[in-house]
């Protein structure tokens, strides 16, 4: 009856059961205010409950600006492009309208196209043997009921929205690196990333540093995160950097679709560690890359996320085939945002790990990812596959935390060298 009123009834009526729910829930929480309503008029009752809907209304709002904020899509030219789906708790931000699917049926696509879908792109990945079809809804439609028509048309399709990524972990200010020489040798290693700076990096040598851009249009752009996550994989040993630009340009988002063809190209270089300093939500299609990649034989390490404790999993590190790493600092406490939980496997150091004399400093599990990576392919000249990766940092890392495994640190603390503190120039 109730969802019927929400659907049928009137912009006053929703606000009506709204402003009811709010004196509801207040009353069975035992809220003294919203009890003493009850000795006032009708009228005095409902002004009051509605000034408190409209407060309520407002720091929801509020609230949703933190995470569009948050997400670094507050500039009002990406926003337009940009849609919320899920909760506000574990909001999903993915590209307008578009969604990705893998094995629709012909007929499928037939019966969409009569419904005002339009396939905007088809797209295969040779080595990870996946093919993905690029959707756009009707001019109305939302990606929510959307994504449930498509599942209701064809039970055996895989579909998600085009899900943005954001970094884990902010860079406010130019960078100063370092010639220092790493202390061991670590091959080669992938990067889901931004751009990296060559000349930053001092990766002169031919071939040290490849790149490529995955984003819709553009080209590879060097911004001060991908810099930095390559310069700590470097001084953590890395000899070889291939990285897929998944930004290009200076955009503080990364679709889905960008991410999955970064991953086919990294299997098609033959790259057996990829490192990936970003967070998402969860998504099928993602998902079902990195399962593939990993099936033949490459390994993902993947930051937590820097959203706090008690926040949902990020992804790809919740992923179980994925080594998911947060940061510690020098003390081995903990990054006060780090994400916690089951999915963590392993900590490293990626607290101030660049600053200045004027207090400012960078950190972040982003900054963490890239040390675990390394070390992990200096431990193997091959393949390595997720569970002998966790048994490797099992038995060399320290237990810090709760005896054994537990939601903060994973197994422990993984101690290397310290990669050489990065100093920030002057602004």
């Amino acid at each position: 009856m109730v969802r019927r009123l929400l659907n049928e009834g009137s912009f006053q009526m929703k606000k009506s059961l709204r402003i009811q729910f709010v004196a509801g829930a207040l009353a069975m929480c035992g809220v003294g205010h919203a009890q003493g309503l009850h000795h006032h008029t009708a009228a005095e009752r409902t002004a009051h409950l509605e000034h408190m809907h409209h407060a309520m209304m407002s720091h929801r709002a509020h609230r949703e600006a933190l995470h569009m904020h948050r997400m670094g899509m507050f500039d009002e030219r990406m926003a337009m492009g940009v849609e919320r789906l899920g909760s506000l708790s574990a909001p999903v931000y993915a590209r307008r309208g578009e969604v990705l699917a893998m094995g629709l049926a012909p007929k499928t696509l037939t019966q969409l196209a009569s419904e005002g879908w339009t396939l905007k792109q088809r797209r295969s990945f040779d080595q990870l043997d996946l093919s993905i079809d690029v959707l756009r809804a009707p001019k109305g439609l939302n990606l929510r009921r959307g994504l449930r028509r498509i599942a209701q048309v064809d039970r055996d399709a895989v579909v998600a929205p085009n899900a943005l990524f954001m970094r884990s972990g902010d860079v406010q200010g130019p960078l100063v690196f370092s010639d220092r020489a790493p202390s061991k040798k670590a091959g080669e290693i992938g990067l889901i990333d931004t751009g990296a700076d060559p000349e930053a990096l001092r990766l002169r040598t031919n071939g040290a540093l490849v790149q490529k851009c995955f984003a819709d249009k553009g080209e590879v752009t060097p911004q001060d995160h991908g810099s930095l996550v390559a310069h700590i994989a470097a001084q953590s040993g890395a000899e070889r950097l291939v990285v897929a630009d998944v930004f290009c340009g200076n955009r503080d988002i990364a679709a889905a679709e960008a991410i999955v063809a970064a991953v086919d190209w990294l299997v098609g270089e033959g790259v057996k560690v990829v490192n990936i300093s970003l967070a998402g939500p969860s998504n099928a299609i993602v998902e079902a890359a990195i399962s593939r990649a990993t099936e033949r034989g490459h390994l993902f390490v993947a930051s937590v996320g820097n959203d706090g404790n008690h926040r949902a999993p990020r992804y790809p590190a919740a992923y179980t085939n994925v080594v998911a790493v947060t940061a510690v600092d020098d003390n081995f406490a903990l990054y006060r945002r780090a994400n916690t939980g089951a999915a963590v496997d392993v900590a490293a150091l990626g607290v101030n790990v660049a600053e200045d004399n004027n207090a400012r400093s960078v950190s972040g599990t982003s900054f963490a990812s890239p040390v675990v990576a390394a070390y992990l392919a200096s431990r193997s000249a091959g393949s390595l596959s997720p569970s002998r990766a966790r048994t490797i940092l099992a038995e060399t890392t320290i237990d810090v935390g709760e005896p054994g495994r537990d939601p903060m640190y994973g197994e422990g603390v993984l101690v290397v060298a310290r990669p050489e503190r990065i100093a920030l120039a002057d602004e």
